[in-house]
């Protein structure tokens, strides 16, 4: 929840009851902090009371209010009847509105985003849907979330943006919001992000969020979250996600998951993601040398991932 935010409402219209004797009315949520808004459709008995911030789905939204301490809350418009007031959302959140940078709002009011286990994805012409978290599309890389390569950071004045994750200005004048931070949770089942080398995560007084528990599909096809004690998962009533999955690339180095019967797998159009890859720890001689595939990496200033063709281009004797 909200943590000592002040909710500061200012009004844009005249305010009026309408029908079951409610106020109707559409608003926007401005964070100081970030500088972006949400915006929504509300029914209340009593606006000046009413203590609702909104009900934006983005992962940062009520963090980033704890932050500013404050919002303002501009009510935009009142309806006599909530069905007027949700044909003005439709009107005011618009497929422009959502793609603004400054923007909360992740779906269109028309779309079934708040219907339970949907989730937005775009294609890879970036067309965006509403699917269901296990739409095989989705689940084998076809869809992507429409946050797929974006990040949330912050510059030195501590103004925050979403972003690219190649754009070249991470990590020299925007950073991480949540650079070296863990998600994690008291004794008491509260849970909050604190860095990673926190002491009390070494002395268990922190746990992380998901300790002890597992993604699974239930028989209805919904994936949810449970212990890994849990008596439903222990007899076989819940499913494992990664059940009878393989993460695999494709010849252009495209990744996704498929089944493990999968016929391109079978085949070897399809390969798993780890082939002809050098993970870290592979030994490597160099001119007699021997080190941690990182530590050459390191040395010759390129990645891991990118060593061997670095060794090779630049024809230097190497033995594995």
């Amino acid at each position: 929840g909200y943590k000592s935010v002040t909710k500061e409402i200012i009004l844009q219209a005249e305010p009026f009851k309408g029908e079951h004797d409610k106020y109707h009315y559409c608003y926007e949520v401005y964070v100081p902090s970030t500088k972006w808004t949400y915006r929504g459709v509300r029914s209340h008995k009593d606006w000046s009371k009413d203590k609702y911030l909104g009900s934006s789905s983005y992962y940062s939204y009520k963090d980033d209010i704890n932050v500013s301490k404050r919002v303002e809350f501009r009510i935009l418009s009142f309806h006599p009847t909530r069905k007027e007031a949700n044909d003005k959302e439709i009107e005011i959140v618009s497929k422009e509105y959502i793609d603004l940078l400054e923007s909360y709002n992740m779906t269109l009011p028309k779309c079934t985003l708040f219907s339970y286990n949907m989730i937005p994805v775009k294609d890879k012409y970036g067309n965006t849907f509403i699917v269901n978290k296990c739409d095989k599309k989705y689940l084998d890389g076809t869809f992507k979330h429409v946050s797929t390569d974006l990040i949330s950071v912050k510059d030195e004045f501590g103004n925050f943006y979403k972003i690219h994750k190649s754009d070249n200005r991470l990590n020299i004048s925007l950073f991480p919001i949540a650079k070296d931070k863990v998600t994690v949770k008291t004794s008491d089942g509260k849970t909050l992000q604190v860095h990673k080398n926190d002491k009390r995560i070494t002395n268990g007084k922190l746990v992380h969020i998901s300790k002890g528990k597992v993604n699974v599909i239930n028989k209805n096809g919904d994936i949810i979250k449970v212990d890994k004690s849990d008596p439903m998962l222990l007899e076989g009533h819940y499913q494992y996600m990664m059940k009878n999955k393989i993460t695999v690339k494709d010849k252009y180095g495209n990744t996704m998951q498929v089944d493990k019967d999968d016929p391109r797998y079978i085949s070897s159009e399809l390969v798993g993601v780890m082939k002809g890859r050098w993970n870290w720890c592979k030994y490597i001689t160099i001119e007699n040398e021997t080190k941690y595939a990182k530590d050459w990496a390191k040395e010759f200033n390129t990645t891991v991932g990118k060593l061997k063709a670095y060794l090779e281009s630049n024809d230097i004797e190497y033995q594995i």
